[in-house]
């Protein structure tokens, strides 16, 4: 019984110093990595690192800022706000609290795609709700608070500029947070493409979205970051193909595969279950549909690259 205890607190200790380091590593490549330009699962991991510190600054700062622009009554409600927001994200994003090295909950929230798409989403609408108060309560103050990254202004255009009706091969869920392919497989291979028009997006503001496979308790996802500095820059393609006898979910991005559909080293997935395609993102993914910076394509219209041999369109049936 104490060996195994001892093994037990030994794998404890490796773990907790190979949290570490992986935190201090996202901390270092955060400067090297091209937030811009490259979308390697690392970059993104690092970079997104950076973005959820530099909003952690631009919260603080800006809710003190707020603070001293307000009177007892204003203070008091503002940190009842905060406190309420803090919950809610926490509730909603499944974080452990109990962590109190900044680092390692950081690292924590990055090895999780669903949970860094979740705090993304919180930690951006909150620097833009605290930036719209300041605004409102102390303008002039508003040059103090350090940069941080901001969830796309989806309302800046005027309702019905540019939008396009939703795909009726679609649902959402999540208050459009969330969405997945009407049709479900549970065997075959299939292939489908998600289209992120960056440029355009990008003079919007920050987001990250995921694509991938969905069964009812899980998921296989790839990770997109898109950064204010993408303005300009052309659509990217992310295919996406499941494999469903032999249990293997394989991504490209603009055609070039992570993993060619086929060879070893790809995600696995579950078998003997439904799965359902779907795109998830820190911003309102109806939304961005329905303004056409985001386009899902399961078999409606003509793939920009050629499906892997075998492979059928998600929509056919």
């Amino acid at each position: 019984m104490l060996g195994a205890l001892f093994i037990e607190e030994s794998c404890m200790r490796r773990l907790v110093k190979s949290i570490a380091i992986a935190a201090s590593m996202l901390a270092a490549s955060a400067a090297h990595a091209d937030c811009g330009t490259d979308n390697s699962d690392e970059a993104v991991k690092s970079c997104l690192a950076q973005d959820l510190r530099d909003s952690d600054k631009r919260i603080n700062a800006t809710y003190k800022l707020l603070m001293s622009s307000l009177d007892d009554a204003g203070k008091l409600s503002l940190r009842d706000e905060q406190r309420a927001w803090l919950k809610t994200r926490d509730k909603a994003c499944l974080l452990n609290n109990k962590e109190s090295d900044r680092e390692k909950w950081l690292a924590g929230i990055l090895a999780d795609k669903p949970m860094t798409v979740c705090v993304v989403r919180y930690t951006f609408a909150r620097v833009a709700e605290l930036d719209q108060q300041l605004k409102q309560k102390a303008p002039a103050k508003m040059a103090e608070a350090p940069a941080a990254p901001v969830a796309p202004q989806l309302a800046a255009k005027p309702a019905g500029a540019g939008e396009q009706a939703l795909p009726a091969y679609l649902q959402f869920f999540d208050d459009g947070y969330k969405s997945r392919s009407g049709t479900s497989h549970q065997g075959g291979q299939w292939y489908l493409e998600v289209t992120i028009d960056r440029g355009h997006l990008a003079e919007l503001g920050d987001a990250v979205l995921t694509t991938g496979f969905f069964n009812t308790k899980s998921g296989v996802m790839n990770m997109i970051s898109v950064r204010h500095t993408q303005v300009g820059m052309g659509p990217l393609v992310i295919g996406l193909a499941l494999d469903l006898n032999d249990g293997f979910a394989y991504f490209h991005r603009d055609g070039q595969w992570k993993v060619t559909p086929g060879q070893t080293g790809s995600l696995a997935v579950p078998a003997n279950m439904a799965y359902w395609a779907g795109v998830e993102g820190s911003s309102e993914v109806r939304e961005l549909i329905k303004r056409g910076l985001v386009k899902v394509n399961l078999g409606q219209q003509p793939f920009q690259f050629p499906k892997p041999a075998g492979y059928r369109a998600w929509s056919d049936i």
